[in-house]
């Protein structure tokens, strides 16, 4: 009688367990929605014409190699959503961005893993 409530614990533990992981990965599944709805929400904040300070409100730059006529841009919660940003310089000569320079083309919002240094 010992073991066949052993085993009737054992059965119950496991069913309760089971079901607060599933609750757990449908909570965790909705955050993740959450994160990339609002990504999307974001993106499509970027305009053609807007300055690089707009980018720079909903997006930071991705690591690597970056250039002051183009860069990649992660969402600031989920690093593995980017976008790959073209821009017209406000100062040609300068080597470093601006945050006058001007978005000249925009790339979909796309999952890759981020740049390391």
């Amino acid at each position: 009688m010992a073991v066949s409530i052993r085993i009737s614990a054992v059965v119950v533990l496991l069913a309760v367990l089971s079901t607060a992981a599933h609750k757990s990965d449908q909570a965790n599944s909705e955050t993740g929605c959450q994160l990339v709805e609002q990504a999307l929400q974001n993106y499509q904040q970027l305009k053609v014409g807007l300055p690089r300070s707009d980018v720079t409100r909903y997006f930071v730059l991705d690591g690597g190699m970056q250039f002051p006529s183009s860069a990649r841009y992660v969402d600031p919660r989920y690093k593995n959503l980017h976008v790959d940003v073209e821009f017209e310089l406000a100062k040609p000569d300068s080597i470093s961005p601006s945050p006058d320079d001007k978005i000249k083309g925009i790339s979909k919002l796309y999952v890759e893993y981020p740049a390391k240094d």
